[in-house]
């Protein structure tokens, strides 16, 4: 609670000096009612905007679910149970059906759900495996059976086509398989941003081959440490390209067309780059919006290692070297890493009760 007190003053009678006085106190007390009332205007509209923003969820950081519900003759069940439960943290969400048969769920984290619609009289249908993408509305019709809600009907998701027709965006999603066996290129190590170089309208930019004769890196490695690849898209300008990361923008202020952070791509669960017809939600992007999914810890114990070795002596000769450079120039680059996932485990030291809390279905951690 906010409490503005106003000072009193001694409002002086019988005189033009007591009438102008009282005059002049009554102007700073309206004063202070007007700023009163505009400070409290703009606390209960920032309240309402941190309240609204809490309850809401960023679609560029999660994924959406929607579908109908019917029966064998196609009218609408209203009142259906729809269940999704991630299979890696079994987190589960619930929806109901409106009087059309319709729901909807707009925050699911990326990953396979098996998701489950039930209602009263008809049989109780399973989806397995669904795959929810990050950025991406999935679209995702049941028409039960009439029968006992104890019976079954199983539906794997090869039976699917994630034909996207609820939105009007242009997006393509990389995922984390992509990402570790495809080859990245064209910088120091092992950029994730080499690929979207695979997106139908991108051109590498210009500036970089008189830094590193691919076109890539327009700066130098003072102004550039992170190694951040540049690109247009459509023709549109790489200045107006944003990346964020878990929802959260991370182009560099100073030098726009680059990231200030480019993760392993170990710990990258899938990149989404939207090209055209832009959301709202997708920000300041006028050439492409990519959006970066760190994968986070599951029910399950996890852990990888690797190492890549670039080394000019295993390299032969190109065709355009010198005759009189009969060793290839010196090029040396050894990179090691290991990435480990799981539930947490935290020993409880008070008397009686299990000696430790374990945090599976509750609380996971991931580290690259």
């Amino acid at each position: 609670m906010l409490t503005l007190t106003t000072p009193r003053y001694t409002k002086a009678r019988g005189t033009s000096e007591g009438q102008a006085a009282e005059t002049s106190f009554v102007g700073i007390d309206r004063v202070y009612r007007l700023v009163w009332l505009q400070t409290a205007g703009i606390l209960a509209i920032t309240l309402a905007a941190f309240i609204w923003a809490t309850s809401a969820h960023g679609q560029v950081l999660y994924g959406s679910m929607v579908g109908n519900v019917t029966d064998p003759h196609g009218a609408a069940v209203p009142g259906a149970k729809v269940q999704a439960v991630n299979l890696g943290t079994r987190a589960t969400k619930s929806v109901t059906t409106d009087e059309n048969g319709s729901f909807s769920f707009t925050d699911l984290t990326p990953g396979l759900y098996n998701v489950t619609v039930s209602a009263a009289s008809f049989k109780k249908e399973l989806r397995e495996t669904v795959q929810i993408e990050a950025n991406k509305v999935r679209r995702l019709d049941a028409q039960l059976q009439v029968g006992q809600v104890q019976e079954t009907v199983v539906i794997g998701s090869a039976a699917e086509m994630p034909l996207q027709t609820d939105r009007a965006d242009v997006n393509a999603t990389i995922d984390a398989r992509s990402v570790n066996n495809l080859p990245l290129f064209g910088s120091v190590g092992r950029n994730y941003q080499s690929l979207i170089y695979l997106i139908p309208g991108t051109t590498r930019g210009t500036g970089g081959f008189f830094i590193n004769q691919t076109g890539t890196e327009d700066n130098s490695a003072a102004g550039n440490p992170q190694r951040s690849m540049s690109f247009n898209v459509n023709g549109v300008s790489r200045l107006q390209n944003n990346t964020k990361l878990d929802g959260s923008s991370i182009i560099y202020p100073w030098l726009p067309t680059n990231t200030v952070y480019v993760p392993p791509s170990e710990a990258i669960q899938e990149v989404n780059i939207v090209t055209n017809a832009f959301d709202a939600e997708q920000g300041i992007a006028g050439g492409a919006a990519i959006n970066l999914t760190i994968k986070s810890g599951s029910n399950d114990f996890h852990g990888v290692g690797w190492g890549y070795d670039t080394n000019s002596r295993f390299r032969s000769r190109t065709y355009f070297q010198p005759t009189n450079q009969p060793q290839n120039p010196k090029n040396i680059l050894a990179q090691f890493g290991f990435a480990v996932s799981g539930p947490i485990y935290v020993p409880s030291f008070g008397e009686g009760g299990k000696s430790v809390w374990k945090g599976k279905n509750k609380l996971f951690f991931f580290s690259c």
